[in-house]
């Protein structure tokens, strides 16, 4: 039996924050576990700044298994991507997943601190296939040439490069004789995603 496009494809709930003039300040996603799709039914802004989401769970490996799930995040899950992670949420997200030519990357990590994003995509043998850097809030990646199969996407975050002194001996004038330039590259999210 057909039940629909949704019901055959994992889902997320998303959930944006707003400041005072109703501009994004930033978006994390709610993934209750893999192989599920969820409905939000219902949510509550609590009095200390938090979400009190109840949704509607779909098994999809298993028909018979839905059930209603009732989840409080408290304010400080909405601070940064540490935060959100240790409170469950996501920073960024692949779809559809599965998926055909086109691999979407949605997230809002430029938003939280002046970076560069970019995204890299692994096959199941560890070997980095493709790299882009992330400058709009979804990023579509062509994936026409890829063969059918699971695929491995990480987030990536790094700072501007920075003028370094290096270790060589000061001159007199109290100058390093060179520098180098060094930045740095925080991981951010990563998920499976399945080319059909």
């Amino acid at each position: 039996m057909h039940r629909g496009l949704w019901r055959n494809h994992d889902s997320w709930i998303m959930i944006e924050k707003l400041n005072r003039n109703f501009e994004l300040v930033q978006e994390v996603y709610y993934p209750y576990q893999e192989r599920t799709n969820l409905n939000c039914n219902s949510y509550y802004v609590t009095r200390d700044g938090g979400v009190l989401l109840l949704s509607y769970c779909h098994e999809l490996d298993n028909a018979n298994i839905n059930h209603y799930i009732l989840t409080k995040f408290s304010a400080e899950a909405f601070v940064g991507i540490d935060e959100a992670h240790d409170n469950g949420l996501k920073v960024a997200v692949a779809y559809p997943n599965p998926g055909g030519n086109t691999l979407n990357i949605r997230t809002t990590v430029t938003m939280l601190r002046p970076c560069k994003a970019h995204v890299e995509v692994y096959d199941m043998n560890g070997r980095l296939i493709h790299r882009q850097t992330l400058t709009e809030h979804v990023t579509a990646i062509n994936a026409e040439d890829w063969p059918s199969g699971v695929y491995v996407w990480k987030v990536m975050v790094g700072t501007e490069p920075v003028e370094v002194p290096t270790s060589s001996a000061t001159s007199r004038s109290g100058t390093s004789g060179s520098t180098v330039s060094t930045s740095s590259t925080t991981f951010v999210e990563t998920g499976k995603w399945v080319k059909e």
